[in-house]
Protein backbone atom coordinates (compact mmCIF):
# COMPACT_ATOMS: atom_id res chain seq x y z
CA UNK A 1 0.00 0.00 0.00
CA UNK A 2 1.67 3.29 -0.97
CA UNK A 3 1.54 6.46 2.07
CA UNK A 4 -1.10 9.12 1.37
CA UNK A 5 0.37 12.47 0.81
CA UNK A 6 0.02 13.31 4.86
CA UNK A 7 1.83 10.43 5.56
CA UNK A 8 4.83 11.26 3.40
CA UNK A 9 4.62 15.38 4.85
CA UNK A 10 5.06 13.47 8.17
CA UNK A 11 8.54 11.42 7.65
CA UNK A 12 9.58 14.23 5.25
CA UNK A 13 9.22 16.57 8.48
CA UNK A 14 10.78 14.41 10.86
CA UNK A 15 13.56 13.74 8.40
CA UNK A 16 14.27 17.59 7.63
CA UNK A 17 14.48 18.13 11.20
CA UNK A 18 16.54 15.60 12.13
CA UNK A 19 18.93 16.84 8.85
CA UNK A 20 18.71 20.50 10.46
CA UNK A 21 20.14 18.77 13.91
CA UNK A 22 22.56 17.36 12.75
CA UNK A 23 23.76 19.86 10.43
CA UNK A 24 23.63 22.64 13.10
CA UNK A 25 25.64 20.34 15.56
CA UNK A 26 28.40 20.01 12.47
CA UNK A 27 28.74 23.73 11.34
CA UNK A 28 30.89 25.79 13.85
CA UNK A 29 29.38 28.76 15.61
CA UNK A 30 31.03 31.85 16.64
CA UNK A 31 33.81 31.62 19.19
CA UNK A 32 33.19 31.81 22.93
CA UNK A 33 34.23 35.68 24.23
CA UNK A 34 37.55 36.10 24.23
CA UNK A 35 38.97 36.61 27.80
CA UNK A 36 41.86 39.04 28.12
CA UNK A 37 44.74 37.98 30.28
CA UNK A 38 47.95 40.10 30.85
CA UNK A 39 51.35 37.99 30.66
CA UNK A 40 51.21 37.61 34.86
CA UNK A 41 47.66 35.97 34.80
CA UNK A 42 49.00 33.51 31.93
CA UNK A 43 52.45 32.82 33.94
CA UNK A 44 50.57 30.55 36.45
CA UNK A 45 51.50 26.79 35.28
CA UNK A 46 48.11 25.68 34.79
CA UNK A 47 47.56 27.40 31.78
CA UNK A 48 51.08 26.42 30.27
CA UNK A 49 50.19 23.20 28.54
CA UNK A 50 52.84 23.26 25.27
CA UNK A 51 50.23 22.11 23.61
CA UNK A 52 50.32 22.20 19.29
CA UNK A 53 47.49 24.92 18.14
CA UNK A 54 45.14 21.61 16.72
CA UNK A 55 45.03 19.72 20.22
CA UNK A 56 44.95 22.96 22.06
CA UNK A 57 41.75 23.61 19.68
CA UNK A 58 40.28 19.93 20.33
CA UNK A 59 40.73 20.17 24.02
CA UNK A 60 38.43 23.44 23.93
CA UNK A 61 40.49 26.31 24.24
CA UNK A 62 43.28 27.96 22.27
CA UNK A 63 45.41 31.05 23.61
CA UNK A 64 46.22 33.76 21.00
CA UNK A 65 49.03 36.34 21.88
CA UNK A 66 48.88 39.94 20.82
CA UNK A 67 50.71 42.92 21.21
CA UNK A 68 49.91 45.39 23.74
CA UNK A 69 50.25 48.21 21.39
CA UNK A 70 51.04 47.56 17.92
CA UNK A 71 48.17 48.87 15.92
CA UNK A 72 47.19 48.04 13.58
CA UNK A 73 48.65 44.62 13.89
CA UNK A 74 47.53 43.89 16.95
CA UNK A 75 46.83 45.72 20.04
CA UNK A 76 43.88 45.99 23.40
CA UNK A 77 41.68 49.29 22.95
CA UNK A 78 40.50 51.37 25.99
CA UNK A 79 38.04 48.83 26.47
CA UNK A 80 40.20 45.77 26.95
CA UNK A 81 38.81 44.15 23.65
CA UNK A 82 41.61 42.67 21.05
CA UNK A 83 41.76 44.16 17.99
CA UNK A 84 44.02 44.42 14.43
CA UNK A 85 44.77 42.99 11.48
CA UNK A 86 46.58 40.14 12.63
CA UNK A 87 44.18 39.49 15.68
CA UNK A 88 41.38 39.27 12.99
CA UNK A 89 42.80 37.05 10.78
CA UNK A 90 43.60 34.65 13.68
CA UNK A 91 40.35 34.21 14.94
CA UNK A 92 39.13 33.90 11.37
CA UNK A 93 42.13 31.30 10.55
CA UNK A 94 40.88 29.46 14.06
CA UNK A 95 37.20 29.27 12.99
CA UNK A 96 38.34 27.76 9.79
CA UNK A 97 40.43 25.11 11.07
CA UNK A 98 37.66 24.47 13.56
CA UNK A 99 35.11 23.87 9.85
CA UNK A 100 38.15 22.13 8.46
CA UNK A 101 38.94 19.43 11.05
CA UNK A 102 35.09 18.87 12.06
CA UNK A 103 36.08 19.85 15.32
CA UNK A 104 33.87 22.38 18.03
CA UNK A 105 35.22 26.18 17.39
CA UNK A 106 36.90 26.67 20.78
CA UNK A 107 36.98 29.32 23.30
CA UNK A 108 39.62 32.15 22.38
CA UNK A 109 41.64 32.93 25.33
CA UNK A 110 43.62 36.55 24.40
CA UNK A 111 46.83 37.28 26.08
CA UNK A 112 48.05 40.56 25.67
CA UNK A 113 52.38 41.10 25.66
CA UNK A 114 54.84 43.48 25.58
CA UNK A 115 57.66 42.88 22.91
CA UNK A 116 60.45 41.22 25.21
CA UNK A 117 57.20 38.68 26.20
CA UNK A 118 56.53 37.25 22.67
CA UNK A 119 59.06 34.83 22.17
CA UNK A 120 58.73 33.66 26.17
CA UNK A 121 55.13 33.31 25.85
CA UNK A 122 54.96 30.97 22.84
CA UNK A 123 57.49 28.91 23.90
CA UNK A 124 56.79 28.11 27.59
CA UNK A 125 53.44 27.19 26.41
CA UNK A 126 51.37 30.84 27.49
CA UNK A 127 50.15 30.77 24.06
CA UNK A 128 49.59 28.61 21.24
CA UNK A 129 50.27 30.73 18.35
CA UNK A 130 51.57 35.07 17.81
CA UNK A 131 48.83 36.80 16.36
CA UNK A 132 50.99 39.95 15.13
CA UNK A 133 53.61 41.01 12.31
CA UNK A 134 56.20 39.18 14.43
CA UNK A 135 59.65 41.55 14.44
CA UNK A 136 61.28 38.58 17.01
CA UNK A 137 64.61 37.75 15.83
CA UNK A 138 64.88 34.34 13.58
CA UNK A 139 65.53 31.97 16.12
CA UNK A 140 66.07 27.79 15.37
CA UNK A 141 62.66 27.74 18.43
CA UNK A 142 60.30 29.71 16.90
CA UNK A 143 58.35 28.93 13.26
CA UNK A 144 56.43 31.70 10.60
CA UNK A 145 53.83 30.63 8.89
CA UNK A 146 53.39 32.53 5.33
CA UNK A 147 53.85 35.80 5.93
CA UNK A 148 50.63 37.61 6.03
CA UNK A 149 51.07 40.34 4.26
CA UNK A 150 49.14 39.89 0.63
CA UNK A 151 51.33 43.34 -0.77
CA UNK A 152 54.67 41.88 -0.02
CA UNK A 153 57.40 44.80 1.09
CA UNK A 154 60.57 44.63 -0.85
CA UNK A 155 63.99 46.47 -0.38
CA UNK A 156 65.60 48.44 -3.76
CA UNK A 157 69.17 49.36 -3.72
CA UNK A 158 72.15 49.22 -6.72
CA UNK A 159 73.09 46.16 -7.58
CA UNK A 160 76.63 46.88 -6.75
CA UNK A 161 74.98 45.96 -2.89
CA UNK A 162 72.80 42.97 -2.67
CA UNK A 163 71.57 42.93 1.05
CA UNK A 164 70.74 39.43 2.29
CA UNK A 165 69.45 40.40 5.79
CA UNK A 166 67.59 42.86 7.50
CA UNK A 167 70.61 43.58 9.99
CA UNK A 168 73.36 44.38 7.43
CA UNK A 169 70.98 47.23 6.91
CA UNK A 170 71.98 48.80 9.92
CA UNK A 171 73.46 52.37 9.92
CA UNK A 172 72.19 52.88 6.10
CA UNK A 173 70.51 55.51 4.44
CA UNK A 174 66.77 53.98 4.06
CA UNK A 175 64.75 55.98 1.76
CA UNK A 176 60.21 55.58 2.04
CA UNK A 177 58.23 56.46 0.50
CA UNK A 178 56.16 59.45 3.20
CA UNK A 179 53.23 59.02 4.15
CA UNK A 180 52.66 55.73 3.63
CA UNK A 181 52.00 52.65 5.83
CA UNK A 182 55.20 51.25 4.60
CA UNK A 183 57.18 53.62 6.21
CA UNK A 184 55.47 52.33 9.65
CA UNK A 185 56.55 49.35 9.29
CA UNK A 186 59.99 50.72 8.35
CA UNK A 187 59.88 52.56 11.28
CA UNK A 188 58.45 49.49 13.57
CA UNK A 189 61.89 47.10 12.49
CA UNK A 190 64.64 50.13 13.07
CA UNK A 191 63.09 50.32 16.31
CA UNK A 192 62.36 46.41 17.20
CA UNK A 193 65.93 45.27 15.17
CA UNK A 194 67.79 48.78 16.29
CA UNK A 195 69.49 49.07 13.13
CA UNK A 196 69.84 52.59 13.69
CA UNK A 197 68.95 53.75 10.29
CA UNK A 198 68.89 56.86 8.90
CA UNK A 199 65.57 57.62 7.36
CA UNK A 200 64.85 59.94 4.52
CA UNK A 201 60.63 60.59 3.26
CA UNK A 202 60.68 60.88 -0.05
CA UNK A 203 57.94 62.55 -2.22
CA UNK A 204 58.31 59.55 -5.16
CA UNK A 205 59.49 56.55 -7.15
CA UNK A 206 61.74 58.28 -9.61
CA UNK A 207 62.75 60.65 -6.65
CA UNK A 208 63.95 57.48 -5.19
CA UNK A 209 65.86 55.77 -7.57
CA UNK A 210 67.53 59.43 -8.64
CA UNK A 211 68.64 59.43 -5.17
CA UNK A 212 69.99 55.73 -5.29
CA UNK A 213 71.77 56.03 -8.39
CA UNK A 214 73.48 59.12 -6.48
CA UNK A 215 74.09 57.53 -3.44
CA UNK A 216 72.35 59.66 -1.70
CA UNK A 217 70.20 56.39 -0.21
CA UNK A 218 71.25 53.36 0.23
CA UNK A 219 68.24 51.02 -0.32
CA UNK A 220 64.48 52.10 -0.98
CA UNK A 221 61.97 49.95 1.45
CA UNK A 222 58.74 49.86 -0.24
CA UNK A 223 55.83 47.53 -1.26
CA UNK A 224 55.20 45.80 -4.41
CA UNK A 225 51.94 47.95 -4.45
CA UNK A 226 53.13 50.99 -4.66
CA UNK A 227 55.61 50.38 -7.28
CA UNK A 228 54.58 47.33 -9.47
CA UNK A 229 54.39 48.27 -12.38
CA UNK A 230 57.96 50.16 -11.92
CA UNK A 231 59.38 46.84 -10.81
CA UNK A 232 58.53 45.85 -14.22
CA UNK A 233 60.65 48.18 -16.09
CA UNK A 234 63.46 48.95 -13.29
CA UNK A 235 66.77 49.39 -14.68
CA UNK A 236 69.55 47.12 -14.94
CA UNK A 237 71.22 49.27 -11.90
CA UNK A 238 68.74 48.46 -9.94
CA UNK A 239 67.43 45.20 -7.88
CA UNK A 240 64.98 44.02 -5.52
CA UNK A 241 63.96 41.87 -2.63
CA UNK A 242 61.26 40.76 -0.76
CA UNK A 243 61.53 41.27 2.74
CA UNK A 244 60.52 38.01 3.96
CA UNK A 245 63.46 36.67 2.71
CA UNK A 246 65.65 39.46 5.01
CA UNK A 247 65.32 37.89 8.12
CA UNK A 248 61.86 39.68 8.82
CA UNK A 249 59.09 36.81 8.71
CA UNK A 250 56.32 39.21 8.76
CA UNK A 251 53.67 36.19 9.48
CA UNK A 252 52.28 34.61 12.56
CA UNK A 253 54.80 32.47 14.82
CA UNK A 254 54.03 28.70 16.50
CA UNK A 255 56.36 27.24 18.36
CA UNK A 256 59.45 25.31 15.92
CA UNK A 257 58.29 21.85 17.50
CA UNK A 258 54.90 22.03 16.21
CA UNK A 259 55.33 20.82 12.18
CA UNK A 260 51.51 19.64 12.00
CA UNK A 261 50.18 23.33 12.98
CA UNK A 262 52.06 25.15 10.93
CA UNK A 263 51.24 23.04 7.71
CA UNK A 264 47.51 22.93 8.27
CA UNK A 265 47.41 27.07 8.99
CA UNK A 266 49.60 27.87 5.86
CA UNK A 267 47.32 25.79 4.14
CA UNK A 268 43.92 27.48 5.74
CA UNK A 269 45.40 30.86 5.06
CA UNK A 270 46.19 29.74 1.57
CA UNK A 271 42.06 28.66 1.33
CA UNK A 272 40.88 31.74 3.00
CA UNK A 273 43.10 34.03 0.58
CA UNK A 274 41.57 31.99 -2.53
CA UNK A 275 37.95 32.42 -1.42
CA UNK A 276 38.73 36.48 -0.71
CA UNK A 277 38.60 36.44 3.18
CA UNK A 278 41.42 37.31 3.75
CA UNK A 279 41.45 39.96 1.71
CA UNK A 280 38.53 41.44 3.07
CA UNK A 281 40.40 41.68 6.67
CA UNK A 282 43.40 43.35 5.17
CA UNK A 283 41.12 45.58 3.30
CA UNK A 284 39.39 46.43 6.54
CA UNK A 285 43.19 47.60 8.05
CA UNK A 286 45.24 49.10 4.30
CA UNK A 287 43.08 50.57 2.17
CA UNK A 288 40.24 51.54 4.78
CA UNK A 289 40.95 54.41 7.22
CA UNK A 290 41.23 52.60 10.29
CA UNK A 291 39.52 53.06 13.36
CA UNK A 292 42.69 52.61 15.81
CA UNK A 293 43.59 55.86 17.82
CA UNK A 294 46.30 54.72 19.54
CA UNK A 295 49.07 57.47 19.78
CA UNK A 296 51.89 57.18 17.19
CA UNK A 297 55.68 58.17 18.46
CA UNK A 298 57.25 61.53 17.58
CA UNK A 299 59.45 59.51 15.28
CA UNK A 300 56.15 58.53 13.40
CA UNK A 301 54.61 61.58 13.49
CA UNK A 302 57.16 63.14 11.96
CA UNK A 303 57.15 61.09 9.35
CA UNK A 304 53.51 60.04 8.77
CA UNK A 305 50.42 61.41 8.67
CA UNK A 306 48.29 60.95 11.06
CA UNK A 307 45.86 57.93 9.56
CA UNK A 308 43.32 57.72 12.17
CA UNK A 309 39.70 59.50 11.39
Amino acid sequence: MRPNFLTRLIVCTILCSSYSSLYAKSVPAEPAKETIKSLSDANNPATSTKLSLLDAMRAGSVSLGVASRHPPFSFVDERAIPQGYAYQLCTRLIVSLASSHRIPIPAIITVALKPAQRERALMEGRVNLLCDANLIHKTRAVTWTRPIFIEPMVLISTTEKKYADLNELKYRRIGVISGTYTAKTLIEANLSRQLALSIEPLTDFDTALNMLEKKQIDALWTSITQVSNALKTLPVAFQWTRLDNLGWPLGLALRSNDTESKQIVDQELSRLSRTGEWAKIYRMFFEQQSSWTLPMSDAQKALLKDEAP
